[in-house]
């Protein structure tokens, strides 16, 4: 019975570890897989695929791969916390460049040093102990970044889940020290990442679905009639300064510009890979910006300059302009004015 349920629960492992890589090969490949976001959940499902293969092997002895997958797991283990936090970092912060990324993977570059110099026990072990030491770091940087912002309303699940899943696998690696715990229950503990790994990665398929239907709903539009409609739009904001209008909504630029709300919303959403509030808020925040610096503005608080540029809340204010800028309105004030001087 226990071997039957073995081999049964080896087949589902392997059927989803190639699902796995499929879904890992499609980020990687797609047109936008040059983004560090892409990559990453890329990195996320490679790691989880690579968990479930290892897990295959071990349950099936006979077949004696494990030596090479038990390393490679252990390897990808430490690419997990990473790309965890610089996944939610990018989904945030533009800003995230490619040198602060390479710094947070320096600890699986050094493991990747020493799989070549150490003993092949001797790195098992430490590789497992040295990621699950840095899963734990960095899930508490996740929670810090998540408490601090204002993420999809899906993100806490999905990393509060990821947080059980460690602390479950942490108690099961503590009783394996104490009594003899079933190798099926140890094994398949560590398979449940893939559960908020995959709800990563289906939620960013999501988002490219909505992207090709909104592409397809605009091809109705001859290319001369959304040209026309794109000027329009940017006319509205660039030379009437739309964007000030604190209670602008779509329905109101309908209005403004007589073009079909939809409409509108699809130009924004494929011409210029922005929410209609991002749209907007661009145009606030590159108002803002030149007003901090402008003399005529000196005797204006932060959040006067806010208001004239057409932000209603302080608090979605500071939000909206530390995303665009990496900096707090009174920091960038700050550093500019120095660098004048």
């Amino acid at each position: 019975m226990e071997n039957s349920l073995s081999l049964w629960i080896s087949i589902l492992n392997l059927l989803i570890a190639f699902q796995g890589f499929v879904l890992a090969l499609n980020f990687f490949v797609r047109p936008n897989s040059t983004t560090i976001l892409t990559f990453h959940v890329g990195l996320l499902l490679m790691a989880c695929s690579l968990f479930l293969v290892n897990a295959f092997f071990i349950l099936q002895e006979e077949l004696h791969y494990e030596f090479i997958t038990q390393p490679l797991s252990n390897m990808f283990l430490l690419s997990v916390g990473p790309s965890l936090y610089i996944y939610l970092k990018s989904t945030y912060h533009k800003h995230i460049v490619s040198k602060s990324v390479l710094s947070h993977h320096l600890v699986f570059l050094v493991v990747l040093i020493l799989f070549f110099v150490l003993k092949r026990e001797v790195w098992d072990l430490l590789g497992l102990v040295i990621g699950f030491l840095q899963l734990g770091i960095y899930l508490v940087l996740c929670l810090k970044l998540v408490s601090n912002t204002p993420f999809s309303i899906w993100i806490r699940p999905m990393l509060y889940t990821f947080t059980a899943v460690y602390v479950l696998n942490l108690i099961l690696k503590g009783f394996q020290l104490v009594i003899d715990v079933p190798l099926l229950v140890t094994i398949n503990s560590t398979l449940l990442f893939g559960i908020p790994i995959f709800w990563i990665a289906f939620k960013e398929l999501n988002k490219t679905k909505n992207i090709f239907r909104i592409r397809r709903d605009l091809g109705v539009l001859d290319e001369k009639k959304e040209k026309a409609y794109v000027l329009k739009i940017e006319t509205a904001m660039q030379r009437d300064n739309l964007y000030r209008h604190q209670d602008l909504t779509v329905k109101k630029m309908s209005e403004y510009i007589q073009v079909p709300i939809n409409t509108i919303s699809q130009i924004i959403n494929l011409r210029f890979g922005k929410s209609f509030p991002d749209y907007v808020n661009e145009y606030r925040v590159e108002e803002v910006k030149k007003n901090l610096l402008a003399s005529d503005f000196k005797a204006f608080t932060v959040l006067g300059i806010a208001e004239q540029s057409g932000f209603t809340s302080g608090s979605r204010f500071n939000l909206v302009f530390k995303k665009a800028t990496g900096m707090t309105p009174t920091e960038y004030r700050k550093k500019h004015n120095s660098q004048g001087e």
